[in-house]
């Protein structure tokens, strides 16, 4: 694909566009004469800017052509292999997904084990005590405080070991899905709106939160158009305004 194009001398165009800028910065409105100067001023450059703008399409059209010559050889094949890449990236995260749901599972499972291990070993903990307390009460009763301590001490030596193994019962961690070279998944967290009159409400009485919404500026500029003065009454917050567009017709 051979393109060639004739471009005109960019210096003589930033020079004649130079010339127009300097008339215009030249001439000061302060009478109908001023004006009318201005206004021609403001023709003369409008049709220099339409000659650039035919110049530039004239250049950029064959340019234009030949790119949608090449989208249009290379948009079948990019299709398709985008439509692969979609459904092997979300053939993948569905399988993540489903592994790291089942790993999360596996290891509320185990942790539920620890924790009832934990309560075995406290419940057995509990009974010794108790078995201590009334083998320890009926040895002083029977005046025999020595026997009474040994039974204590060995109580306590039990319930120590024990206390040891729950310190330890914990549940193993369940092992991560093995890397795949040149595979990376992220999950980053995003939000999303599920009840728009909500937000507002809570931005309304929280304004710390006001930068989340953003004003439809196209939509509110068609209802200035239609309301006019009567915008703001309409629309609380908002004010109708006018902007000066002058328009010269490019003879």
């Amino acid at each position: 694909m051979d393109i060639r194009i004739a471009t005109p001398d960019q210096n003589m165009l930033l020079a004649v566009s130079e010339k127009h800028r300097a008339a215009v910065e030249c001439i000061v409105i302060d009478s109908d004469i001023m004006l009318a100067e201005m206004s021609d001023e403001v023709g003369r450059a409008d049709r220099f800017k339409k000659v650039l703008q035919e110049q530039q399409k004239s250049i950029l059209a064959p340019l234009k052509e030949a790119e949608e010559r090449v989208r249009e050889m290379f948009r079948r094949p990019l299709e398709l292999v985008e439509d692969v890449s979609k459904a092997g990236r979300k053939a993948i995260g569905v399988w993540l997904d489903e592994q790291q749901a089942k790993r999360q599972a596996e290891q509320r499972r185990l942790e539920d084990l620890a924790r009832q291990e934990r309560q075995r070993l406290a419940a057995e903990a509990a009974e010794i005590e108790k078995q201590v307390w009334e083998k320890a009460s009926a040895a002083r009763a029977a005046s025999d405080e020595a026997m009474a301590r040994e039974i204590e001490e060995a109580g306590q030596a039990q319930a120590a070991e024990i206390a040891a193994i729950a310190a330890v019962t914990v549940a193993p961690i369940v092992e991560a899905a093995p890397k795949v070279a040149g595979l990376s998944a992220r999950r980053p967290w995003k939000g999303r709106v599920i009840d728009m009159q909500k937000l507002v409400e809570f931005i309304a009485a929280n304004p710390v939160w006001l930068d989340l919404l953003e004003v439809n500026q196209a939509k509110l500029h068609a209802q200035a158009k239609a309301l006019e003065l009567r915008l703001g009454a309409v629309l609380p917050g908002t004010e109708p305004y006018q902007e000066t567009i002058i328009a010269r017709r490019v003879s």
